[in-house]
Protein backbone atom coordinates (compact mmCIF):
# COMPACT_ATOMS: atom_id res chain seq x y z
CA UNK A 1 0.00 0.00 0.00
CA UNK A 2 1.33 3.81 -0.37
CA UNK A 3 1.95 5.56 2.49
CA UNK A 4 -0.55 5.78 4.79
CA UNK A 5 0.55 8.08 7.26
CA UNK A 6 -2.13 10.60 6.75
CA UNK A 7 -4.89 9.02 8.60
CA UNK A 8 -8.34 10.27 7.02
CA UNK A 9 -11.62 8.54 7.17
CA UNK A 10 -10.53 7.39 3.81
CA UNK A 11 -7.17 6.26 4.06
CA UNK A 12 -8.88 4.32 7.48
CA UNK A 13 -11.03 2.85 5.57
CA UNK A 14 -8.92 1.61 2.89
CA UNK A 15 -6.72 0.21 5.19
CA UNK A 16 -9.20 -1.83 6.84
CA UNK A 17 -10.28 -2.97 3.48
CA UNK A 18 -7.30 -4.38 2.95
CA UNK A 19 -6.30 -6.09 5.91
CA UNK A 20 -10.39 -7.92 5.09
CA UNK A 21 -8.80 -9.11 2.18
CA UNK A 22 -7.27 -12.38 2.90
CA UNK A 23 -3.95 -12.33 0.82
CA UNK A 24 -1.75 -10.25 -0.58
CA UNK A 25 -2.17 -11.24 -3.97
CA UNK A 26 -5.70 -9.87 -3.84
CA UNK A 27 -4.31 -6.51 -2.35
CA UNK A 28 -1.85 -6.12 -4.81
CA UNK A 29 -4.48 -6.88 -7.48
CA UNK A 30 -7.38 -4.09 -5.91
CA UNK A 31 -4.83 -1.76 -5.31
CA UNK A 32 -3.34 -2.23 -8.95
CA UNK A 33 -6.20 -2.19 -11.05
CA UNK A 34 -8.54 0.93 -8.94
CA UNK A 35 -5.13 2.73 -8.69
CA UNK A 36 -5.37 3.34 -5.34
CA UNK A 37 -2.14 4.52 -4.56
CA UNK A 38 -1.97 6.50 -7.41
CA UNK A 39 -0.92 4.25 -10.52
CA UNK A 40 -3.46 1.90 -12.37
CA UNK A 41 -2.21 -1.19 -13.38
CA UNK A 42 -3.55 -3.75 -16.78
CA UNK A 43 -4.60 -6.99 -16.08
CA UNK A 44 -1.82 -8.03 -18.48
CA UNK A 45 0.34 -6.75 -16.33
CA UNK A 46 -0.01 -8.38 -12.95
CA UNK A 47 -1.27 -11.38 -14.63
CA UNK A 48 2.09 -10.99 -15.33
CA UNK A 49 3.28 -10.27 -12.05
CA UNK A 50 1.93 -13.76 -10.59
CA UNK A 51 2.17 -15.59 -14.02
CA UNK A 52 -1.26 -16.21 -14.81
CA UNK A 53 -3.55 -14.81 -18.09
CA UNK A 54 -5.22 -11.92 -18.04
CA UNK A 55 -8.91 -13.45 -17.73
CA UNK A 56 -7.28 -15.61 -14.67
CA UNK A 57 -7.05 -11.68 -12.76
CA UNK A 58 -9.84 -10.42 -14.29
CA UNK A 59 -12.34 -13.30 -12.73
CA UNK A 60 -10.58 -12.86 -9.54
CA UNK A 61 -10.73 -9.08 -9.48
CA UNK A 62 -14.94 -9.68 -10.08
CA UNK A 63 -14.98 -12.35 -7.07
CA UNK A 64 -13.03 -9.92 -5.07
CA UNK A 65 -15.52 -6.98 -5.50
CA UNK A 66 -19.01 -8.99 -5.22
CA UNK A 67 -17.42 -10.16 -1.97
CA UNK A 68 -16.80 -6.90 -0.65
CA UNK A 69 -20.34 -5.17 -1.80
CA UNK A 70 -21.95 -8.26 0.21
CA UNK A 71 -19.88 -7.50 3.35
CA UNK A 72 -20.35 -3.72 3.18
CA UNK A 73 -24.00 -4.15 2.60
CA UNK A 74 -24.03 -6.85 5.65
CA UNK A 75 -22.18 -3.77 7.53
CA UNK A 76 -19.07 -6.38 8.10
CA UNK A 77 -16.45 -3.43 6.99
CA UNK A 78 -14.74 -1.76 9.38
CA UNK A 79 -15.77 2.21 9.18
CA UNK A 80 -17.35 1.89 5.56
CA UNK A 81 -21.02 2.41 6.39
CA UNK A 82 -20.16 5.71 8.50
CA UNK A 83 -17.95 7.15 5.57
CA UNK A 84 -20.92 5.64 3.04
CA UNK A 85 -23.11 7.64 4.72
CA UNK A 86 -20.87 11.03 4.38
CA UNK A 87 -20.66 10.29 0.63
CA UNK A 88 -24.36 9.86 0.31
CA UNK A 89 -25.17 13.31 2.29
CA UNK A 90 -22.71 15.05 0.35
CA UNK A 91 -24.09 13.80 -2.82
CA UNK A 92 -28.09 14.43 -1.77
CA UNK A 93 -27.15 18.02 -1.42
CA UNK A 94 -26.10 18.76 -5.19
CA UNK A 95 -29.21 16.84 -6.08
CA UNK A 96 -27.94 12.84 -6.05
CA UNK A 97 -25.11 12.60 -8.70
CA UNK A 98 -21.38 14.27 -8.60
CA UNK A 99 -18.63 13.99 -9.93
CA UNK A 100 -15.97 11.79 -7.90
CA UNK A 101 -13.50 15.23 -8.37
CA UNK A 102 -15.95 17.12 -6.91
CA UNK A 103 -17.08 14.77 -3.73
CA UNK A 104 -13.48 14.34 -2.89
CA UNK A 105 -13.35 18.34 -2.39
CA UNK A 106 -16.71 18.48 -0.99
CA UNK A 107 -15.24 16.07 2.06
CA UNK A 108 -12.67 17.77 2.35
CA UNK A 109 -9.94 14.78 1.58
CA UNK A 110 -8.65 16.63 -1.22
CA UNK A 111 -8.47 15.69 -5.40
CA UNK A 112 -4.77 13.82 -5.76
CA UNK A 113 -5.06 10.98 -7.98
CA UNK A 114 -5.12 8.83 -5.05
CA UNK A 115 -8.16 10.53 -3.44
CA UNK A 116 -10.14 10.32 -6.36
CA UNK A 117 -9.09 6.34 -6.86
CA UNK A 118 -9.73 5.21 -3.77
CA UNK A 119 -13.58 7.34 -3.40
CA UNK A 120 -14.55 6.10 -6.66
CA UNK A 121 -13.42 2.20 -5.34
CA UNK A 122 -15.99 2.96 -2.33
CA UNK A 123 -18.65 4.28 -4.48
CA UNK A 124 -18.07 0.56 -7.03
CA UNK A 125 -18.58 -1.27 -3.60
CA UNK A 126 -21.36 0.58 -1.90
CA UNK A 127 -25.18 -0.72 -1.97
CA UNK A 128 -26.18 3.38 -1.86
CA UNK A 129 -24.05 4.51 -4.53
CA UNK A 130 -23.73 3.84 -8.08
CA UNK A 131 -20.69 4.56 -10.33
CA UNK A 132 -20.23 6.35 -13.98
CA UNK A 133 -17.24 5.26 -15.15
CA UNK A 134 -14.59 7.34 -16.87
CA UNK A 135 -15.72 8.16 -20.34
CA UNK A 136 -15.05 10.39 -23.56
CA UNK A 137 -18.33 12.22 -22.08
CA UNK A 138 -18.42 11.49 -19.11
CA UNK A 139 -15.82 12.29 -15.78
CA UNK A 140 -15.97 9.30 -13.08
CA UNK A 141 -18.95 10.68 -10.75
CA UNK A 142 -20.98 8.77 -7.98
CA UNK A 143 -24.88 8.44 -7.98
CA UNK A 144 -27.43 8.13 -5.00
CA UNK A 145 -29.27 5.09 -5.69
CA UNK A 146 -32.23 6.46 -4.09
CA UNK A 147 -32.08 9.13 -6.93
CA UNK A 148 -31.49 7.50 -10.13
CA UNK A 149 -31.94 3.53 -10.96
CA UNK A 150 -29.42 3.40 -13.16
CA UNK A 151 -26.09 5.41 -13.60
CA UNK A 152 -26.86 5.99 -17.34
CA UNK A 153 -30.00 7.73 -15.69
CA UNK A 154 -28.64 10.18 -14.19
CA UNK A 155 -26.61 10.93 -17.39
CA UNK A 156 -29.51 11.32 -18.81
CA UNK A 157 -30.22 13.97 -16.54
CA UNK A 158 -26.75 15.56 -17.04
CA UNK A 159 -27.10 15.73 -20.72
CA UNK A 160 -30.33 17.38 -20.46
CA UNK A 161 -28.31 20.73 -18.73
CA UNK A 162 -25.63 20.19 -21.02
CA UNK A 163 -28.50 20.60 -23.90
CA UNK A 164 -29.54 23.87 -22.59
CA UNK A 165 -26.07 25.05 -22.93
CA UNK A 166 -26.33 24.51 -26.49
CA UNK A 167 -29.57 26.50 -26.92
CA UNK A 168 -28.02 29.59 -25.43
CA UNK A 169 -25.04 29.22 -27.81
CA UNK A 170 -23.02 31.62 -25.86
CA UNK A 171 -21.16 31.40 -22.15
CA UNK A 172 -23.46 32.04 -19.56
CA UNK A 173 -23.24 32.31 -15.59
CA UNK A 174 -25.27 29.73 -13.73
CA UNK A 175 -27.84 31.86 -12.58
CA UNK A 176 -28.46 33.25 -15.80
CA UNK A 177 -28.90 29.52 -17.32
CA UNK A 178 -31.10 28.90 -13.96
CA UNK A 179 -33.33 31.83 -14.86
CA UNK A 180 -33.87 32.08 -18.69
CA UNK A 181 -34.51 28.10 -19.21
CA UNK A 182 -37.33 28.00 -15.97
CA UNK A 183 -34.91 25.64 -14.30
CA UNK A 184 -36.24 23.88 -11.08
CA UNK A 185 -32.54 22.89 -9.79
CA UNK A 186 -30.43 25.29 -7.46
CA UNK A 187 -27.21 26.84 -8.79
CA UNK A 188 -25.21 24.35 -6.56
CA UNK A 189 -27.28 21.24 -8.09
CA UNK A 190 -27.34 22.58 -12.12
CA UNK A 191 -22.90 23.67 -11.77
CA UNK A 192 -22.26 19.96 -9.92
CA UNK A 193 -24.40 17.98 -13.35
CA UNK A 194 -22.44 20.33 -15.69
CA UNK A 195 -19.00 19.20 -13.84
CA UNK A 196 -20.08 15.70 -14.59
CA UNK A 197 -19.75 16.27 -18.70
CA UNK A 198 -16.78 16.53 -20.20
CA UNK A 199 -18.39 18.58 -23.06
CA UNK A 200 -18.85 21.72 -21.07
CA UNK A 201 -16.12 23.93 -19.28
CA UNK A 202 -16.07 27.36 -17.37
CA UNK A 203 -14.29 30.22 -17.79
CA UNK A 204 -14.61 32.97 -14.98
CA UNK A 205 -17.75 32.40 -13.98
CA UNK A 206 -19.31 31.19 -17.63
CA UNK A 207 -19.91 28.31 -18.67
CA UNK A 208 -20.16 26.58 -22.61
CA UNK A 209 -18.96 23.79 -23.86
CA UNK A 210 -15.47 22.82 -24.00
CA UNK A 211 -15.92 22.75 -27.85
CA UNK A 212 -16.39 26.93 -27.85
CA UNK A 213 -13.54 28.88 -28.43
CA UNK A 214 -15.57 31.66 -26.16
CA UNK A 215 -14.71 29.64 -22.92
CA UNK A 216 -12.42 27.54 -24.23
CA UNK A 217 -9.88 29.27 -26.32
CA UNK A 218 -7.05 27.07 -27.49
CA UNK A 219 -5.32 29.55 -30.91
CA UNK A 220 -3.95 32.83 -30.24
CA UNK A 221 -6.28 34.20 -32.18
CA UNK A 222 -9.45 33.68 -30.13
CA UNK A 223 -7.45 34.25 -26.90
CA UNK A 224 -6.81 37.83 -28.52
CA UNK A 225 -10.50 37.80 -29.28
CA UNK A 226 -11.28 36.88 -25.44
CA UNK A 227 -8.65 39.78 -24.37
CA UNK A 228 -10.05 42.81 -26.40
CA UNK A 229 -13.84 41.84 -25.55
CA UNK A 230 -12.98 41.69 -21.64
CA UNK A 231 -10.81 44.91 -22.02
CA UNK A 232 -13.54 47.01 -23.92
CA UNK A 233 -11.39 49.06 -25.98
CA UNK A 234 -8.75 49.43 -28.05
CA UNK A 235 -4.94 47.80 -27.10
CA UNK A 236 -1.62 47.61 -28.08
CA UNK A 237 -0.42 44.68 -29.78
CA UNK A 238 2.36 44.15 -26.66
CA UNK A 239 -0.55 44.97 -24.33
CA UNK A 240 -2.28 41.79 -25.44
CA UNK A 241 0.39 39.68 -25.67
CA UNK A 242 1.02 40.38 -21.86
CA UNK A 243 -3.02 40.19 -21.02
CA UNK A 244 -2.58 36.64 -22.30
CA UNK A 245 -0.22 35.67 -20.26
CA UNK A 246 -1.25 36.99 -17.09
CA UNK A 247 -4.51 35.44 -17.75
CA UNK A 248 -4.03 31.88 -16.06
CA UNK A 249 -8.13 30.59 -17.02
CA UNK A 250 -6.21 30.39 -20.75
CA UNK A 251 -3.97 26.73 -21.11
CA UNK A 252 -0.37 28.14 -21.80
CA UNK A 253 0.90 27.70 -25.20
CA UNK A 254 4.40 29.85 -25.95
CA UNK A 255 4.55 32.35 -28.46
CA UNK A 256 6.14 35.62 -28.98
CA UNK A 257 4.68 38.96 -29.50
CA UNK A 258 5.67 39.22 -32.85
CA UNK A 259 3.34 35.94 -33.33
CA UNK A 260 0.64 37.83 -31.95
CA UNK A 261 1.21 41.03 -33.78
CA UNK A 262 0.81 38.52 -36.73
CA UNK A 263 -2.55 37.03 -36.06
CA UNK A 264 -4.21 40.45 -35.34
CA UNK A 265 -3.02 41.47 -39.21
CA UNK A 266 -4.14 38.40 -40.72
CA UNK A 267 -7.31 38.09 -38.76
CA UNK A 268 -10.58 40.07 -40.04
CA UNK A 269 -12.24 40.62 -36.78
CA UNK A 270 -9.33 42.88 -36.07
CA UNK A 271 -8.87 46.37 -36.83
CA UNK A 272 -5.86 48.67 -36.64
CA UNK A 273 -6.91 51.70 -35.07
CA UNK A 274 -3.75 53.34 -33.94
CA UNK A 275 -0.06 52.99 -34.04
CA UNK A 276 0.44 49.03 -32.67
CA UNK A 277 -3.15 49.63 -31.50
CA UNK A 278 -6.26 47.08 -32.50
CA UNK A 279 -9.54 47.15 -31.91
CA UNK A 280 -12.65 44.58 -32.67
CA UNK A 281 -14.22 45.21 -35.93
CA UNK A 282 -17.36 44.61 -34.59
CA UNK A 283 -17.26 47.74 -32.58
CA UNK A 284 -17.65 49.69 -35.79
CA UNK A 285 -14.03 50.71 -36.40
CA UNK A 286 -13.02 50.59 -40.19
CA UNK A 287 -9.57 49.79 -41.92
CA UNK A 288 -8.20 52.10 -44.26
CA UNK A 289 -6.00 55.39 -44.28
CA UNK A 290 -6.91 58.21 -42.12
CA UNK A 291 -7.81 59.94 -45.28
CA UNK A 292 -10.10 56.60 -45.75
CA UNK A 293 -11.80 57.33 -42.56
CA UNK A 294 -12.23 60.91 -43.48
CA UNK A 295 -13.72 60.30 -46.82
CA UNK A 296 -16.40 58.20 -44.50
CA UNK A 297 -17.07 60.55 -42.11
CA UNK A 298 -18.33 62.68 -45.19
CA UNK A 299 -19.71 60.34 -46.79
CA UNK A 300 -22.19 59.73 -43.40
CA UNK A 301 -22.79 63.27 -43.94
CA UNK A 302 -24.33 63.18 -47.09
CA UNK A 303 -20.96 65.33 -47.79
CA UNK A 304 -22.56 67.74 -46.48
CA UNK A 305 -20.08 70.72 -45.31
CA UNK A 306 -18.59 70.19 -42.40
CA UNK A 307 -16.77 72.08 -39.64
CA UNK A 308 -13.00 70.43 -38.74
CA UNK A 309 -14.07 69.97 -35.19
CA UNK A 310 -17.07 67.60 -36.30
CA UNK A 311 -14.92 66.05 -38.63
CA UNK A 312 -11.99 64.83 -35.75
CA UNK A 313 -15.28 63.61 -33.77
CA UNK A 314 -15.99 61.69 -36.27
CA UNK A 315 -12.85 60.10 -36.98
CA UNK A 316 -12.03 59.32 -33.27
CA UNK A 317 -14.92 57.00 -33.41
CA UNK A 318 -13.37 54.70 -35.63
CA UNK A 319 -9.23 55.61 -34.95
CA UNK A 320 -7.24 56.51 -32.38
CA UNK A 321 -5.24 58.84 -34.25
CA UNK A 322 -3.96 62.50 -33.09
CA UNK A 323 -6.08 65.33 -33.59
CA UNK A 324 -3.33 67.14 -36.26
CA UNK A 325 -3.07 64.25 -38.23
CA UNK A 326 -7.10 64.55 -39.12
CA UNK A 327 -5.95 68.17 -40.00
CA UNK A 328 -3.05 67.38 -42.08
CA UNK A 329 -5.19 64.96 -43.75
CA UNK A 330 -7.96 67.85 -44.61
CA UNK A 331 -5.39 69.91 -46.10
CA UNK A 332 -2.91 68.56 -48.27
CA UNK A 333 -5.35 65.80 -49.42
CA UNK A 334 -7.00 66.57 -52.94
CA UNK A 335 -9.99 64.23 -51.69
CA UNK A 336 -11.14 67.03 -49.72
CA UNK A 337 -11.88 70.61 -50.61
CA UNK A 338 -11.89 73.61 -47.83
CA UNK A 339 -15.40 75.52 -48.79
CA UNK A 340 -15.29 78.02 -45.62
CA UNK A 341 -13.15 78.88 -42.86
CA UNK A 342 -12.06 75.39 -41.58
CA UNK A 343 -15.37 73.42 -43.29
CA UNK A 344 -14.91 70.99 -45.64
CA UNK A 345 -16.26 68.69 -47.88
CA UNK A 346 -15.55 65.84 -51.10
CA UNK A 347 -13.79 66.84 -53.54
CA UNK A 348 -16.21 66.49 -56.40
CA UNK A 349 -15.49 63.66 -58.70
CA UNK A 350 -13.12 64.31 -61.93
CA UNK A 351 -15.05 64.18 -65.15
CA UNK A 352 -13.90 61.39 -67.75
Amino acid sequence: MADSSNKTPLNKLIDNIMQDLYKDRERDIIIGRFGLNGKKKTLDAIGKDYGVTRERIRQLEKGMIIRLQVKAEEGKLLGFADYEESLAVEIQKVGGICSILKLSQLIKEGDSKETIARNSFITLISSKLLLIDDSDDYNQSAVLASHYKSPSEASKDVDKIVGTLTVNKKPISISELKKSNSLGQSEQELETKLLVSKNTYQRKGLWGLKSWSSVNPKSIKDKIYIVLKEGKEPMHFSEIYKAIQADKTFHKREFTVQATHNELIRDARYVLVGRGRYALKEWGHIEGTVEDVIEKVLKDNDNKPMHRDEIIRGVLRYRQVRETTVVLNLQSKPRFKRVATATFQLAEEPKA
